[in-house]
Protein backbone atom coordinates (compact mmCIF):
# COMPACT_ATOMS: atom_id res chain seq x y z
CA UNK A 1 0.00 0.00 0.00
CA UNK A 2 2.74 2.30 0.90
CA UNK A 3 4.10 1.89 -2.94
CA UNK A 4 0.71 3.38 -3.91
CA UNK A 5 0.58 6.36 -1.65
CA UNK A 6 4.02 7.19 -2.28
CA UNK A 7 3.91 7.37 -5.96
CA UNK A 8 3.19 10.52 -7.58
CA UNK A 9 0.36 11.36 -9.93
CA UNK A 10 2.14 12.29 -12.91
CA UNK A 11 4.55 9.14 -12.88
CA UNK A 12 4.34 6.83 -14.98
CA UNK A 13 1.39 4.89 -14.38
CA UNK A 14 1.77 1.69 -16.98
CA UNK A 15 4.55 0.45 -14.51
CA UNK A 16 2.35 1.40 -10.88
CA UNK A 17 -0.34 -1.27 -12.78
CA UNK A 18 2.56 -3.57 -13.09
CA UNK A 19 3.87 -3.39 -9.76
CA UNK A 20 0.35 -3.93 -8.56
CA UNK A 21 -0.60 -6.97 -10.81
CA UNK A 22 2.74 -8.42 -9.11
CA UNK A 23 1.19 -8.15 -5.96
CA UNK A 24 -1.55 -9.21 -6.44
CA UNK A 25 -0.17 -12.02 -8.44
CA UNK A 26 2.20 -12.72 -5.00
CA UNK A 27 -0.97 -12.94 -2.81
CA UNK A 28 -1.17 -9.07 -1.46
CA UNK A 29 -4.53 -8.49 0.58
CA UNK A 30 -6.18 -5.80 -1.94
CA UNK A 31 -8.90 -4.84 0.54
CA UNK A 32 -6.03 -4.12 3.39
CA UNK A 33 -7.27 -1.08 4.49
CA UNK A 34 -4.55 1.42 6.62
CA UNK A 35 -5.05 3.31 10.27
CA UNK A 36 -7.75 5.56 8.36
CA UNK A 37 -9.70 2.47 6.90
CA UNK A 38 -8.68 3.08 3.32
CA UNK A 39 -8.02 0.50 1.05
CA UNK A 40 -5.74 0.22 -2.29
CA UNK A 41 -8.33 1.17 -4.60
CA UNK A 42 -9.54 3.95 -2.31
CA UNK A 43 -6.17 5.78 -2.67
CA UNK A 44 -6.35 5.14 -6.55
CA UNK A 45 -9.66 6.88 -6.80
CA UNK A 46 -8.29 9.97 -4.83
CA UNK A 47 -5.51 10.12 -7.77
CA UNK A 48 -7.85 8.77 -10.61
CA UNK A 49 -4.90 6.39 -11.86
CA UNK A 50 -7.11 4.41 -14.67
CA UNK A 51 -4.97 1.56 -14.95
CA UNK A 52 -4.53 0.80 -11.62
CA UNK A 53 -8.11 1.03 -11.03
CA UNK A 54 -8.67 -1.54 -13.18
CA UNK A 55 -6.07 -4.26 -12.38
CA UNK A 56 -7.49 -3.97 -8.57
CA UNK A 57 -10.87 -4.30 -10.11
CA UNK A 58 -10.15 -7.23 -12.29
CA UNK A 59 -8.28 -8.97 -9.21
CA UNK A 60 -12.11 -8.60 -7.16
CA UNK A 61 -11.32 -5.44 -4.94
CA UNK A 62 -14.50 -4.51 -3.92
CA UNK A 63 -15.74 -1.27 -5.35
CA UNK A 64 -18.71 -0.58 -2.51
CA UNK A 65 -16.10 -1.38 0.30
CA UNK A 66 -16.33 1.39 3.25
CA UNK A 67 -13.55 2.92 5.00
CA UNK A 68 -13.87 3.61 9.09
CA UNK A 69 -15.69 7.13 7.90
CA UNK A 70 -18.17 5.21 6.48
CA UNK A 71 -17.39 6.49 2.82
CA UNK A 72 -17.10 4.41 0.21
CA UNK A 73 -14.61 4.68 -3.13
CA UNK A 74 -17.58 6.40 -4.88
CA UNK A 75 -17.68 9.34 -2.42
CA UNK A 76 -13.97 9.96 -1.44
CA UNK A 77 -13.71 10.28 -5.87
CA UNK A 78 -16.53 12.58 -5.48
CA UNK A 79 -15.00 14.43 -2.94
CA UNK A 80 -11.89 15.00 -4.99
CA UNK A 81 -13.70 15.95 -8.67
CA UNK A 82 -15.26 18.56 -6.37
CA UNK A 83 -11.55 19.74 -5.17
CA UNK A 84 -10.44 19.81 -8.45
CA UNK A 85 -12.88 21.98 -9.76
CA UNK A 86 -12.62 24.49 -7.15
CA UNK A 87 -9.21 24.77 -8.17
CA UNK A 88 -9.32 24.63 -11.73
CA UNK A 89 -7.64 21.04 -11.88
CA UNK A 90 -8.92 20.00 -14.55
CA UNK A 91 -6.71 17.14 -15.59
CA UNK A 92 -7.08 15.80 -11.96
CA UNK A 93 -10.86 16.06 -12.25
CA UNK A 94 -10.74 14.27 -16.02
CA UNK A 95 -9.12 11.44 -14.36
CA UNK A 96 -10.68 10.79 -11.59
CA UNK A 97 -14.34 11.44 -13.37
CA UNK A 98 -13.18 8.34 -15.49
CA UNK A 99 -12.39 6.46 -12.65
CA UNK A 100 -15.88 7.22 -11.48
CA UNK A 101 -16.86 5.78 -14.97
CA UNK A 102 -14.97 2.46 -14.27
CA UNK A 103 -16.16 1.72 -10.73
CA UNK A 104 -19.89 2.33 -12.62
CA UNK A 105 -18.76 -0.24 -14.99
CA UNK A 106 -17.83 -2.80 -12.04
CA UNK A 107 -20.87 -2.50 -9.53
CA UNK A 108 -20.75 0.54 -7.55
CA UNK A 109 -23.68 2.21 -6.23
CA UNK A 110 -23.93 5.20 -4.38
CA UNK A 111 -25.35 3.71 -1.10
CA UNK A 112 -24.50 0.16 -0.89
CA UNK A 113 -26.32 -1.77 2.01
CA UNK A 114 -24.31 -3.48 4.53
CA UNK A 115 -24.04 -7.18 2.22
CA UNK A 116 -22.82 -5.65 -0.95
CA UNK A 117 -20.18 -3.49 1.38
CA UNK A 118 -18.78 -6.98 2.22
CA UNK A 119 -19.00 -9.15 -0.95
CA UNK A 120 -16.64 -9.82 -3.59
CA UNK A 121 -17.90 -8.08 -7.31
CA UNK A 122 -18.74 -12.04 -8.37
CA UNK A 123 -21.26 -12.20 -5.89
CA UNK A 124 -22.39 -8.67 -6.31
CA UNK A 125 -22.77 -9.99 -10.08
CA UNK A 126 -24.96 -13.20 -8.87
CA UNK A 127 -26.67 -10.87 -6.19
CA UNK A 128 -27.79 -8.30 -9.18
CA UNK A 129 -29.35 -10.82 -11.46
CA UNK A 130 -31.39 -12.47 -8.63
CA UNK A 131 -33.18 -9.16 -8.14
Amino acid sequence: MAIVKMWKVDEDDEWLCSAIQAFIVSGIEIEAQDRCGTMILGIVARRGQRSATAALLLARANPNACSYSGKIVLHKAMDTTRLATKKDMLESYRNVLSFILILGDYGTVAKPDVILQWISIKEFAVAKARR
